[in-house]
């Protein structure tokens, strides 16, 4: 019998790797402890390894640093291993990433995407079945991640929302008419720096292994009142 490790793993036992890095307001305790907010946001490198035998973590470098205190967990699917990481300080955005474990180690580009600026609005006024474009400035991004969505000021905490994942700086915007009163039009652009997950796309990991390292950006926003 084939399992879906088998099938995931090469004959050399190579683990597939996949590396997440992003920006966190709070962390959850995983022993029922609860949520607890930062004063700041902070960096966060999140991996998980897929192998056929259980992998042990090393260490993590990041830039010009080593952490070895890492603190992994076994999943209840053979050969799962997870550990999440936080990093002093990100100073550039190309970063040089290498995971050391017990089956060798695996290195690559986590690429930090710059916090996004000089959001736009094509229009002084929005209205109704008229389109419009927002637009913003942002380097070191492959993607962007929108949410956009109305306020409604008669109900607090409903509205009506859209979200999506685009490839330009720019997007453009038709609002249906809604029959209520002030309301308010919201968009929150968070920039990724992605491999393209397609079938047949190559990892962007080397090394004792394959796999993809994404990175997701400080989330920005802008708000504007609807006509």
């Amino acid at each position: 019998m084939i399992s879906c490790i088998d099938n995931i793993s090469d004959s050399q036992n190579n683990p597939l790797v996949f590396v997440k890095g992003e920006y966190v307001s709070g962390i959850l305790d995983p022993h029922g402890g609860g949520y607890t907010e930062f004063d700041n946001l902070k960096f966060q490198i999140s991996v998980k390894i897929i192998a056929q035998q259980i992998v042990s973590p090393e260490y993590l470098r990041f830039a010009d640093s080593i952490y070895q205190d890492i603190e992994y967990n076994y999943s209840e699917y053979l050969g799962l291993v997870s550990f999440k990481h936080f990093i002093k300080e990100v100073q550039n955005n190309v970063n040089y990433l290498e995971i050391k474990t017990s089956l060798g180690s695996i290195s690559g580009e986590l690429i930090v995407p710059d916090t996004v600026s000089n959001i736009s609005f094509s229009t002084d006024t929005i209205s109704y079945n008229n389109e419009f474009t927002v637009s913003w400035d942002c380097n070191y991004a492959t993607h962007y991640h929108i949410n956009y969505y109305i306020k409604i000021s008669q109900f607090p905490g409903v509205s009506l929302s859209v979200d999506t994942t685009i490839t330009t700086s720019n997007i453009k915007i038709l609002l249906g008419h809604i029959s209520y009163a002030n309301k308010n039009f919201l968009i929150q652009i968070q920039p990724l720096n992605n491999p393209h997950f397609v079938a047949g796309e190559n990892g962007n990991l080397n090394g004792d292994g394959s796999g993809f390292i994404s990175c997701y950006g400080i989330t920005r926003s802008a708000e504007k009142y609807v006509q």
